[in-house]
């Protein structure tokens, strides 16, 4: 089940994957039919969002993906439609390449602009090296992570591009959901897809309401923790 969320974990839209030729792949997105299977996917996600809002409102919005949606033509359309998107890229997706050397130090990182689309790549050496692409932020304002340092025996503050720090606080939105399905109501086994499918529905219509009231709560102690 394809499914787009916030970053606390609320599910706005679903989609049931039904297969490669499937409405994912309608004609209205066939614009990125060649590309990636996670690019239609996308669009699909955002298809109601693009409908139904205005373009000026749509500058609001801004999408965190990994790498398995991520590449370049996919980015440059949504920016186009209007929206500002991040994620982690994979190496043979990009045609330019950002070279670090292997030994480089944390924090490390090498950029690349495109100046038509405004997009940035951006390679960073952290335990290995981590590529994303971006539409609305780039290395400035640096930020700061703590790694643990072997030379200092402990965790210390390394500069690291804006990009990751954006993508690390709003990214998991999805995992999140998953793991409150899980813990709010543990799977059902069914010999019936159908069953699986409607159970699904109800984990998530749970899961949605603890996210509302853990966010509608400002008491700590009323807060549904996982």
């Amino acid at each position: 089940m394809w499914g787009i969320c916030s970053p606390e974990g609320f599910l706005f839209d679903c989609d049931i994957y039904c297969g490669k030729d499937s409405s994912v792949q309608c004609e209205k997105l066939s614009i990125l039919n060649k590309c990636a299977l996670g690019s239609p996917v996308v669009l699909q996600m955002v298809f109601k969002l693009l409908s139904s809002t205005i373009p000026m409102k749509l500058q609001k919005y801004h999408l965190y993906f990994d790498n398995f949606f991520t590449n370049p033509d996919l980015l440059v359309h949504l920016k186009k439609l209007g929206l500002q998107a991040t994620g982690t890229v994979r190496n043979n997706r990009v045609n330019v390449q950002n070279s670090l050397n292997k030994n480089a130090a944390r924090g490390t990182y090498v950029v690349q602009h495109e100046r038509n689309s405004g997009m940035n790549y951006i390679t960073v050496m952290d335990s290995k090296q981590v590529s994303i692409l971006s539409t609305m932020s780039g290395v400035t304002p640096i930020g700061k992570v703590k790694r643990y340092s072997p030379n200092e025996k402990e965790r210390i503050e390394i500069d690291f591009p804006r990009s990751f720090l954006y993508y690390k606080k709003f990214m998991g939105g999805v995992d999140s959901h998953d793991a409150f399905c899980s813990k709010l109501l543990p799977p059902i086994r069914a010999k019936k897809w159908t069953w699986s499918i409607l159970m699904r529905i109800v984990q998530s219509s749970l899961s949605n309401a603890t996210v509302l009231r853990n966010l509608a709560s400002y008491d700590k102690k009323t807060k549904v923790y996982l």
